[in-house]
């Protein structure tokens, strides 16, 4: 999700035409179910609002088939279509007190939006992490997901250098997202490419790459120079330091010819390559980084970039007033009082820790005119990848931004490219150049410089960077011929089609979602092939929602607070059953994506662990998760039945039984493996020993002694089937053997995990005993007898030591004689 610049951009509009009116209408009929007369009479269980962009029908169509599969289970379900800008302004709000609104209030309960990745990186931390930095607007987690578990793994991951390790923490990461379902991905797209014949990357026709074509590669174009790229989604900010309106690829494939960047990724290898560094170098330990940048590399204005632009760049994105989405990303890095120490030698704190450190956490200085270095102190942990984020920044012109309040950042013409021609002033004597420049948006030290925006036309204009600082090279290989690059927003697939056709445009956004069209666009001339991408389509749950997020507002949490969050997470179950991800993909997409279990699948199966299945479309599950979360639906939960606790006492075993049946049928579910797991807070769980397996009635039992006088225990239905050779010899403490019967695949996967309900033991100490005691009328006679009794014990024990002793001396005085 990293951005060349470090900012991760939402990939709005992601795959969008509809396909034809009948085609639609059949598959629609595959799944949404008619509401039984009597389910519509009833009032419903609850209501929730889908909010899905107006600018992309296969997004809206993604909202409007779950929007009707949960009413047919009962849900008052409206699905609300808004622009794009209005969709980002409730998901990330630039006011943190708007967090956590619900739909009603001004915020969200469920958003349909899209991810991509502008560089191979796994880096999700800032999704999913659940501080506040990590959250909106200076963080991408806005569905305010917060988990001990998995901050927990996200710590470690991004602060080892042990791949293997990382592997393996990653896996246990899925397993946890996959249960928790904040974000619930629909597929991982694979990209069809549609453009002119004659368009060659790198000198290849089928050269692409959604990492970087065409915003970071478009000086490596050949065989046209005039260009036209055909976006489907509009753009309100160009803000290249990546704010909340700014992250996207539809503002990315305007100003992102406009940036250079320390590193760039090749299309394609997908891997980094040196661009405007010439040098980079490390410590051993990672803590200490060298940056040396080749001279000559000017920005569109003429003034040569130096350390200083880097520097500050950095410090900028480092602001909370600047709103960069990447600031939950610097204060992980970097700590929270970073100390920059400019060429002049002057120095600057950024301190977002409220005052609290003295001592800076990390510190950057710029060493000559074209090298500076960052250090990383303790106890920050070197983040594991900063070979590939904070060696790839751009930076931004410090001679003309240091002009203005960071506050104001976000409202210049420079930021937003839609207010026309400006003009641009500097001192000359410090920082070279002419002192003047007419700029229309921003501008940097890529090889294309913004022209503005035609709003009539919907038409971005950029033109080559003359002064480009590896222009001669390029031009002799035989690249960089494109002269004019333009920018059109179309936002119907069938309209981009038109212009292609007509010759308007030369290349269509693969957000078009193409696959359905190849044949058309073959017809048309078009080169067209397909390429993988690192992506994925997602609905992001509200976390604070009181009924999909917090389970306060569910029947079960109603009436027992203390299994709310148990509660929610059945409904994001259920809410999952009913997105049917298979036929998306086999239907709307013409096979071209993968169905979604987490974000986690989209960097290949190493991320994720083996026993994760995209959910299927199920009706019945999904109603069976409502009830166990206390909804009346008609379908018995699948919940084992929770043992009684009463007069258990702190060391001796429990009895842990239940019973795991089909919802629909009531067939027992026989032979599968059930984990048993206790917590002390009902939040952080860990597996026991404990991994019986379900009879032929579907029932399971274990003893445990449970580690604490109050634990919370619940009994985990795996999903895995156990063949009877195996169950046969079943230990009573199977937990490392069921694991590793799943390491080597001996046992299979036929059913979606499910948690049962939490049970709470409140177990007695011999103090609680005694305490009970204590209530009775007679405890005064009791304790005086425990007390007689204890004297009497104690005189009998030193007349039974007299007597012994005597005995020895009579032994010893006969033994004499």
């Amino acid at each position: 999700m990293k951005m060349t610049k470090l900012h991760s951009p939402l990939k709005e509009a992601l795959k969008g035409s509809a396909l034809g009116a009948l085609t639609f209408v059949l598959f629609f009929n595959i799944f949404v179910n008619v509401i039984p007369a009597a389910r519509a009479q009833q009032a419903p269980l609850f209501s929730i609002t889908l909010l899905a962009p107006t600018t992309n029908p296969i997004r809206r169509q993604h909202a409007a088939l779950l929007g009707n599969a949960l009413q047919s289970v009962g849900v008052s379900a409206r699905v609300v279509y808004v622009t794009f800008s209005d969709l980002i302004d409730r998901l990330f709000p630039s006011d943190v007190a708007n967090l956590g609104r619900t739909f009603d209030e001004g915020g969200f309960d469920i958003g349909f939006i899209g991810w991509g990745f502008t560089s191979p990186v796994p880096d999700i931390k800032s999704q999913y992490l659940g501080t506040p930095e990590a959250f909106p607007p200076t963080g991408n987690n806005y569905a305010l997901y917060n988990s001990s578990e998995a901050n927990d793994l996200l710590n470690r991951i991004y602060t080892t250098s042990d791949s293997a390790l990382q592997l393996q923490l990653f896996k246990q990461l899925s397993t946890i997202l996959f249960r928790d379902k904040p974000y619930q991905p629909i597929y991982m797209p694979a990209d069809v490419v549609a453009r002119r014949p004659e368009i060659k990357i790198f000198g290849d026709p089928n050269v692409f790459s959604t990492m970087s074509t065409p915003f970071a590669d478009l000086q490596y174009f050949s065989g046209i120079t005039t260009f036209t790229f055909a976006e489907a989604g509009d753009w309100t900010s160009l803000a290249p330091w990546s704010n909340s309106d700014s992250n996207s690829f539809y503002a990315l494939f305007v100003y992102g010819a406009t940036q250079g960047g320390l590193q760039l990724i090749d299309p394609r290898t997908n891997t980094f390559y040196k661009n405007e560094a010439e040098m980079i170098t490390a410590s051993d330990d990672l803590r200490h980084w060298t940056i040396k940048i080749k001279p000559g590399i000017l920005f569109h204005d003429g003034v040569e970039v130096t350390a200083d632009d880097y520097l500050f760049t950095e410090m900028a994105i480092m602001t909370p007033a600047v709103a960069s989405v990447g600031l939950s990303d610097k204060l992980d890095r970097f700590g929270r009082l970073v100390k920059f120490t400019w060429l002049n030698g002057s120095t600057t704190l950024v301190d977002n820790s409220g005052g609290t450190l003295t001592e800076p956490t990390s510190e950057f200085r710029a060493i000559d005119r074209y090298t500076y270095e960052f250090t990383i102190n303790e106890p920050i942990v070197p983040y594991a990848f900063l070979n590939l984020t904070e060696t790839t920044i751009a930076p931004l012109p410090k001679h003309y931004l240091e002009q203005f309040p960071f506050e104001q950042w976000n409202q210049l013409p420079f930021a937003t490219g839609l207010k026309g021609a400006y003009t641009v002033t500097w001192d000359k004597t410090k920082y070279g150049g002419t002192g003047t420049y007419t700029a229309y948006g921003p501008f940097g030290t890529g090889p294309y410089v913004y022209k503005g925006f035609d709003p009539v036309k919907r038409l971005a204009k950029l033109e080559k960077f003359q002064d480009y600082w590896d222009r001669e090279r390029l031009e002799k290989l035989g690249y960089f011929t494109v002269e004019k690059y333009y920018v059109a927003t179309i936002v119907e697939k069938d309209a981009a089609i038109a212009a292609y056709k007509t010759g308007e445009v030369d290349a269509l956004d693969v957000n078009y979602q193409l696959a359905s069209d190849q044949d058309i666009l073959i017809d048309l001339g078009a080169n067209v092939f397909k390429k993988p991408e690192i992506g994925w389509q997602e609905f992001g749950i509200n976390m604070r929602h009181p009924i999909l997020g917090t389970g306060v507002d569910t029947p079960l949490g109603k009436a027992d607070p203390t299994r709310a969050a148990e509660a929610a997470r059945h409904v994001r179950q259920a809410i999952s059953y009913l997105m049917p991800r298979e036929l998306i993909v086999t239907q709307l997409l013409a096979g071209a994506g993968e169905p979604g279990s987490t974000v986690l699948a989209a960097f290949g199966s190493a991320y994720q662990d083996p026993s994760i299945k995209p959910d299927p479309y199920d009706p019945e599950l999904a109603r069976a998760e409502l009830a166990a979360a206390g909804y009346e639906t008609g379908v018995s939960p699948i919940t084992p039945t929770p043992p009684p606790s009463k007069n258990l006492i702190y060391g001796q075993a429990v009895p842990i039984e239940g019973v795991f049946k089909n919802p629909v049928t009531g067939e027992p579910y026989v032979n599968y493996v059930v984990r048993i797991q206790e917590s002390r807070d009902g939040i952080t769980w860990i597996d026991t020993p404990h991994a019986p397996i379900t009879d032929s009635e579907g029932k399971y039992h274990a003893m445990i002694v449970l580690d604490w006088p109050t634990t919370y225990v619940r009994a985990y239905f795996t999903g895995y089937v156990v063949p009877a050779s195996v169950s046969a010899a079943w230990p009573i403490s199977a937990g490392s053997y069921y694991d590793e019967l799943v390491r080597t695949g001996k046992v299979q996967q036929v059913l979606p995990p499910l948690e049962g309900p939490t049970q709470v033991f409140t177990l007695r100490t011999m103090d609680d005993i005694l305490n009970e005691l204590a209530t009775k009328d007679d405890i005064s006679a009791l304790k005086s007898s425990v007390n007689s009794l204890t004297a009497y014990l104690s005189i009998s024990i030193i007349v039974a030591i007299i007597a012994i002793v005597i005995a020895i001396l009579a032994l010893m005085k006969k033994g004499k004689s």
